[in-house]
């Protein structure tokens, strides 16, 4: 690929100049001093600095990624080299090794061969066609513009050398028997012109205000790795000497013209009496018991979502649920509010860290979705924040199911005088109190905010997997109907179509 101007005025100048040893020497103390002094300053702020470091010049590129480990504070600093996808890996979506390694505000994450590297190197060898290319390439914009929003500084650069070089430097290596050039090096010399075409597009299209490529030549060694230095301090220093970071225009998930709404709800509706129940939840459970163990051998991974009002019956649900499931295929996580460690990073990263491999269920006793409902309602999100929560959680979940995954998404809707009896009645009973907390009660003072909140999460966020809303004043229809549900949804994504 040429070092031309990719989209923006932010590639600047490209080092054409041999810098001798000593050149190198004199500027390199000046460089490393106010590289510490900036991570120094970075350490009590409230943003990570990410740098990428990418390109056909791979083994200029494990030297770029060496000098600056020698250049950084160890202590400040998270690195990770990234080669083809491991078996493990691979049984999640392909963005989740990153989001999984994702470090906290206050630090530098140094990415060799990132998202992007990776795509570009997945298509020159033929694993991915273009139809699979742009939706993936609309996931990295997207992964960029969240990581962003979250306040990150990105600087990602490009090392290219031209052909010629590239085979000159490998024939060399060759000769000298020089054992750090890897397989994936020759491969990707194989197939220089492919990964060029495919590089000017990745580029382009993923080259923002937010995000922007440096893109450098790598012909002389000392002239790059002071370029890359200069690059960082300078960026580094202007987010740190600005008031505030400017996030990236906001994206919205547009909302559904047909989106089921709370008032739709029959909450009259019950389910039969105790000898009929045990006889449908019993024939349910089998039913789910059989789905599973095929979505098991299918090595298919399953999600289970549920959101709903407090005493809902939510876990009433589940118990039941996965009661038809083998204990060692699934695991239930009850989401409350991020610790200190997970509000150190981006908001769904807690969500990724949770994800089901092959074979395997993860359910969600609440989700991604409090921060368009609880976080949005008593404000411990900023409006730009839940805004933006919906067109993310969208990308999030189209990821999923491109992976493979069965998402099943539940809402448990309760009346506001059915609430109120069965919180008097845990008052009442001891092994039940737990369950009740002033938050609660605070929170049937705003339901009339919490509705609202509830109808816009299920216009906005249905159109990658639907909302089952349930109506749950009455308890055996609940369970029964998210019995119902589960069996069939697990049916479908298990049945020989599938």
């Amino acid at each position: 690929m040429q070092t031309e101007h990719m989209a923006r005025a932010t590639i600047g100048r490209v080092p054409d100049d041999k810098i001798t040893k000593e050149e190198f020497h004199a500027h390199e103390l000046t460089l490393r001093t106010a590289l510490l002094r900036a991570q120094e300053d970075l350490a009590d702020r409230d943003f990570p600095v990410i740098l990428c470091i990418d390109g056909p010049d791979l083994t200029g590129g494990d030297d770029v990624f060496e000098r600056l480990h020698e250049w950084f504070d160890a202590r400040f600093l998270r690195s990770d080299a990234y080669g083809a996808p491991t078996a493990h890996e691979s049984g999640y979506p392909w963005l989740w090794r990153y989001w999984l390694n994702l470090p906290p505000v206050g630090t530098v994450w140094l990415v060799r061969r990132s998202w992007t590297a990776s795509l570009i190197a997945r298509r020159s060898f033929g694993e991915l066609d273009d139809a699979t290319l742009g939706p993936r390439i609309a996931h990295v914009q997207r992964l960029e513009r969240q990581f962003a929003a979250e306040g990150a500084l990105i600087l990602k650069f490009w090392l290219h050398v031209d052909k010629d070089t590239l085979e000159r430097r490998l024939d060399k290596a060759r000769k000298k028997g020089k054992w750090t050039v890897q397989e994936e090096e020759w491969a990707l010399a194989k197939h220089y012109d492919e990964g060029r075409d495919v590089a000017r597009r990745v580029l382009r299209e993923t080259d923002t205000e937010w995000a922007p490529w440096h893109v450098l030549r790598g012909d002389d060694r000392r002239a790059r790795d002071l370029e890359v230095g200069t690059r960082i301090v300078q960026a580094l220093r202007h987010r740190l000497d600005a008031s505030h970071a400017s996030p990236p225009p906001l994206e919205l998930a547009p909302a559904r013209p047909r989106a089921p709404q709370l008032a739709e709800v029959d909450l009259d509706a019950r389910g039969p009496e105790e000898a009929g129940y045990d006889r449908l939840r019993h024939d349910y459970q089998a039913r789910i018991t059989t789905a599973h163990r095929k979505a098991v051998q299918k090595q298919a991974g399953v999600v289970f979502v549920f959101e709903g009002w407090d005493a809902a019956g939510k876990g009433g649900a589940i118990r039941r649920l996965v009661r038809a499931m083998d204990a060692q295929h699934y695991k239930i996580f009850p989401i409350a509010a991020p610790d200190a460690r997970e509000k150190s990073r981006p908001w769904l990263w807690r969500f990724w860290r949770r994800l089901p491999t092959r074979g395997k269920v993860s359910v969600f006793d609440r989700s991604w979705y409090g921060r368009v409902l609880v976080e949005r309602v008593e404000r411990f999100a900023s409006e730009a924040d839940w805004q933006r929560a919906y067109a993310e959680t969208e990308d999030f979940e189209r990821q999923l199911v491109e992976h493979g995954y069965l998402l099943v998404k539940f809402f448990l809707h309760l009346s506001d005088a059915e609430q109120l009896r069965r919180f008097e009645a845990r008052r009442e009973v001891a092994y039940k109190r737990h369950k009740l907390t002033d938050e609660d009660w605070c929170n049937r003072e705003k339901r009339g905010a919490y509705e609202a909140a509830v109808d816009e999460m299920l216009a906005r966020t249905g159109s990658v997997a639907p909302w089952h809303v349930v109506a749950a004043d009455d308890k055996h229809h609940a369970r029964l109907e998210v019995l119902r549900l589960a069996a069939e949804e697990l049916e479908a994504a298990t049945s020989p179509r599938s």
